[in-house]
């Protein structure tokens, strides 16, 4: 016993200095070809099958590109070697419960069918905060498990304040008007666009809310595989408080027409209700989270079939004014879905079924075309990227995954999932971390981590007289939101000599750098020849 305890100690001193050395490494790159991946459909949204090489044309930056690799994938062609990760987030909040569950019994179907050997997916609930409802699974009943539950939820009150707003807005030029014809001064004009700022704001924290909930979802990816991400949701604007500017708009209009009484046709010739939308234009975080997506590889989709008005009118206003107020009000809910949406590669459903919407879904997953090309210029986004196709055929662009699907790609999407998700569910190795207190390197921290492993958990070969076992270990670290760093991979192999099984544990340092505002280590432990898997995570 004497003997095995000195090599354990011999063993985990050469683990702990090549793990100091492998830290400070440059994770390499994913070679020199950016690979991506076209759908390409005709004039009535079928897939077109069968094109070749010649019949794309693609520039990066402006600059012609020739297609190093051309590939036909799904319909027509080798069948698709990626696997996939498949995210359903739903905006609770914004769904009534016959929504959600209608969106639900489609998802099921659309999951039993797609999800092939390899394939994750993870549901996730979204209100005012971003929920884990399953980890990364292709367990068809914990899926469903999860969906009943957010059927099942409350359905909160779907109204977000059009109607009150308006309302109020009302009352008030009500109030100048009477003011104004009995001699009085009792507000202005600026008080109808201060209401309808006061609205406006608190619809534009609901909405950031609701992308950072998104844009949070963005961390659970891993560029190596096929992502995508459906957002089953009904309210996401692109300008909060759009619907009612256009309405004191309508206002403004007909008092300059002197339908309202000189103090309010003074104030309206001063007042611009539209310039003032302006200031909660969200298109600039719309297009940074957009670009986020993008660099992860994940197709954003976005399903809106519930269409709803929340604009009453009312007789001080004339039925053209509260009509487009209250077209303006339902087609800025929908507009971020169709933002998102676009600039990932993906397609915003709005108003089309769920069914109807992921048999779309999966008939892009399963037909597309993938190119490899030698970029010219960074493609920091799609909007570097223009492809063409002969036919005139519409392509959508989305970044292909640099992966086949190994194990060591499903490790990685775990690993970062479950920097939200509780890493207990699959902890088949049975790890725990460890970790010392951490040291200050200016705003960065240093911390060092004992990863132990149950040895009896480990698989053993025979190498010559020895034992052998083989693991790797990915590193991730995440702040409290779950926005994840990369993931770093270390791969060990040890000898043991007969008898060693009789120990409780290996212990495996590995020194982290923590970024300012990361305070989270996640770690996932793979066995290379069972591939049975262990993760564990620690707050710093």
């Amino acid at each position: 016993m004497k003997r095995f305890d000195a090599l354990v100690a011999i063993v985990l001193l050469f683990i702990s200095s090549l793990a100091v050395a492998q830290e400070s490494r440059t994770q390499p790159s994913e070679g020199p070809a950016a690979m991506l991946a076209l759908v390409v459909t005709d004039a009535k949204g079928a897939h077109v099958p069968s094109l070749s090489k010649d019949d794309v044309q693609l520039s990066i930056g402006g600059v012609p590109v020739d297609l190093a690799t051309f590939a036909e994938r799904g319909a027509g062609g080798t069948p698709a070697r990626e696997v996939r990760r498949i995210a359903v987030l739903f905006q609770v909040s914004s769904l009534s419960m016959s929504a959600r569950r209608q969106a639900s019994e489609a998802i099921h179907g659309f999951l039993e069918r797609t999800l092939r050997p390899g394939d994750l997916a993870v549901v996730l609930g979204s209100d005012q905060m971003l929920r884990a409802m399953t980890t990364w699974t292709s367990k068809l009943p914990v899926i469903d498990a999860a969906l009943e539950r957010l059927s099942g939820e409350s359905s909160p009150s779907l109204t977000d304040g059009q109607t009150a707003a308006e309302k109020r807005i009302r009352e008030i030029a009500t109030d100048i008007q009477q003011a104004d014809a009995n001699g009085h001064t009792l507000y202005t004009f600026d008080a109808l666009i201060d209401s309808a700022r006061t609205y406006a704001s608190a619809r534009y924290r609901d909405a950031e809310l609701s992308l950072g909930n998104i844009s949070s979802v963005a961390s659970l990816f891993t560029p190596r595989t096929r992502n995508v991400l459906i957002v089953v949701g009904a309210d996401l604007p692109r300008t909060p408080g759009a619907g009612v500017f256009q309405y004191v708009e309508g206002l403004r209009t007909s008092a300059m027409r002197g339908a309202r009484g000189a103090a309010m046709q003074k104030g309206a010739q001063f007042s611009s209700p539209m310039g003032e939308s302006s200031a909660f234009d969200l298109t600039s975080l719309f297009d940074s989270i957009s670009t986020r997506f993008w660099r992860r590889g994940v197709a954003v989709y976005s399903i809106s079939s519930e269409m709803r008005k929340d604009s009453a009118g009312g007789s001080e206003t004339s039925q053209t004014a509260d009509a487009l107020a209250a077209f303006t009000n339902e087609a800025d809910r929908v507009a971020g879905y169709r933002l998102l949406s676009g600039a990932t590669g993906g397609i915003a459903f709005i108003g089309r079924s769920p069914a109807d919407a992921l048999d779309h879904i999966a008939s892009d997953l399963e037909s597309f075309y993938t190119v490899g090309v030698h970029p010219t210029a960074p493609i920091s986004g799609k909007d570097a990227l223009s492809v063409k196709v002969r036919n005139g055929y519409s392509v959508r662009v989305m970044r292909g995954s640099a992966g086949l699907g190994t194990p060591a790609d499903e490790m990685e999407s775990r690993v970062i999932a479950y920097q939200q998700v509780n890493p207990a569910d699959d902890n088949t190795l049975g790890i725990s971390l460890h970790a010392e207190p951490p040291v200050f390197d200016g705003e960065r921290r240093l911390v060092s981590v004992d990863v132990i492993i149950p040895i009896r958990k480990l698989t053993m070969v025979k190498v010559g007289n020895d034992n052998a076992s083989a693991f790797t270990v990915f590193i991730a670290t995440g702040d409290p939101l779950g926005n994840s760093s990369n993931v770093n991979t270390q791969r060990k192999l040890i000898r043991w000599p007969d008898g060693v099984t009789s120990a409780s544990a290996l212990t495996f340092r590995v020194n982290v750098v923590l970024e300012p505002g990361r305070s989270q280590i996640t770690v996932g432990v793979m066995d290379e020849h069972s591939h049975e898997k262990g993760f564990d995570r620690v707050r710093i």
